[in-house]
């Protein structure tokens, strides 16, 4: 309306307005002012908020760094990246590095489980050579015993057998055998000692007659015996004896291979009790072979002409 009225007045202004146009244009003026009083607070409003925000933006920008240095904040950070680039690269060269003392450490690990398996192993070694040698000590020291044992009882069964064997009638007062050499000494009744080459012939095929003897009572096991020809140089008083103390008497079984010159007629009678098999051997020049007949030279005669043996089995 106001724009209508001014449209109205042309250039003239308000001077040319009449009274009542005068009074019509300032009521106008009035309502207008009276409409746009609100607005203008309101506008105001936020005059003064976009004023507020806009010192606060100023007072910002005023504590904005310059050019110069923002630009050395800006080298600063390209720095620390790359030096975090560098930290990145040495960090990864560490880890590999890490990755192989594990895998080192790892293989030193088990190196040291295979040489605590050896050392173990050893260890059960030397407890298994320890024992072994304990064990070898022991031994030694009860073969030691056992042997003064059985060497000891040995001289005492040499020194009866060849007592009862032999015709000189208190003449062994003992016998020492060597425990190394194993030399045996003839000890007399008068504490003479004496060698066994000192003996007669008789008397040396007596005295190993009673070394067997008494081995086999020593042993305590019962072990049969083969004699061959074993009055051959013996004259009569020790062929009696041999006959009476040594052939019934010498183990559980006892072969004695003669001649009839040997055991005569009464060493047989002697022997009879103790003989449960008698075997006549006899070789046949014209075949060359040995024949085998039941009974001695005496028992059941051959016709055959030849030499011949004889076989006495006695058993207890």
């Amino acid at each position: 309306m106001l724009r209508e009225a001014a449209r109205a007045s042309g250039a003239d202004g308000v001077e040319s307005l009449s009274v009542s146009e005068r009074e019509q244009f300032a009521s106008w003026i009035d309502a207008a002012f009276a409409e746009a009083a609100p607005e203008a607070g309101r506008i105001g409003k936020r005059l003064e908020g976009a004023i507020g925000r806009l010192q606060h933006i100023e007072a910002g920008l005023a504590h904005t760094p310059t050019d110069d240095p923002l630009a050395d904040r800006i080298r600063e950070l390209n720095e620390a990246h790359k030096e975090l680039g560098r930290a990145e690269r040495e960090a990864k060269l560490l880890d590999d590095a890490l990755d192989r003392a594990r895998r080192a450490l790892l293989s030193v690990e088990r190196q040291l489980e295979g040489l605590a398996r050896r050392v173990e192993e050893d260890e059960r070694a030397a407890v298994r050579e320890q024992t072994v040698r304990r064990s070898q000590a022991a031994l030694k020291q009860y073969l030691a015993v056992i042997t003064e044992h059985k060497v000891g009882r040995l001289e005492r069964e040499l020194a009866e057998c060849f007592e009862a064997l032999c015709r000189k009638e208190r003449f062994v007062g003992g016998v020492s055998i060597d425990r190394k050499s194993l030399d045996v000494t003839i000890v007399g009744r008068s504490g003479r000692a004496m060698s066994t080459r000192s003996l007669s012939a008789g008397e040396r095929q007596l005295f190993a007659v009673a070394l067997l003897w008494a081995l086999g009572r020593t042993s305590g096991r019962p072990l049969p015996v083969v004699i061959d020809a074993p009055l051959a140089r013996l004259d009569s008083d020790h062929r009696r004896l041999l006959v009476e103390r040594y052939l019934p008497h010498a183990s559980h079984q006892v072969l004695v291979l003669s001649t009839d010159t040997e055991v005569d007629r009464a060493a047989l009678e002697t022997l009879r009790p103790a003989v449960s098999r008698a075997y006549r051997l006899h070789y046949e020049q014209k075949d060359q072979v040995t024949t085998v007949a039941s009974g001695y030279f005496w028992g059941e005669e051959s016709d055959s002409q030849g030499p011949a043996g004889s076989i006495l089995e006695g058993s207890r």
